[in-house]
């Protein structure tokens, strides 16, 4: 076999890996930690803090409307997320986060009319 074939052939896999996605490649290989972002879209709720099992986010406190965090590292390990004002618990979710995979919390008012506030969760994973 001719030095040139065996180049190509050893150039497969990182083409392969390159076309996977450029910068993203390090979460399609799940070798990166999990990551969450928080979203505040409740126009009704002010001060809104992301809490996980109970410890308050650095990253996501006393936000109001229109507040979207950049992704942060969370520890592997299942966990209950909230979203909390001073005075109450707005909603609450259980995550069992995966290597390689990105959340976001989302705060929205439940109505246009109604007080009280929907939480919910989507995931890009692998």
């Amino acid at each position: 076999m001719k030095t040139i074939h065996k180049l190509f052939l050893a150039l497969i896999p990182v083409l392969g890996l390159a076309a996977c996605g450029g910068g993203d490649t390090e979460d399609r290989l799940d070798v990166t930690d999990p990551v969450v972002r928080f979203v505040q879209a409740s126009p009704l709720a002010t001060g809104v803090t992301l809490y996980r099992a109970d410890v308050a986010q650095p990253d996501a406190t006393n936000t109001t409307y229109g507040f979207a965090s950049d992704y942060f590292d969370i520890d592997t390990g299942v966990a209950d997320w909230s979203a909390k004002t001073a005075t109450s618990t707005l909603g609450s979710v259980s995550i069992d986060p995966e290597r390689g995979t990105k959340y976001t919390i989302v705060s929205l008012a439940a109505s246009a009319t109604d007080n009280t506030v929907a939480i919910g969760i989507a995931s890009r994973g692998k």
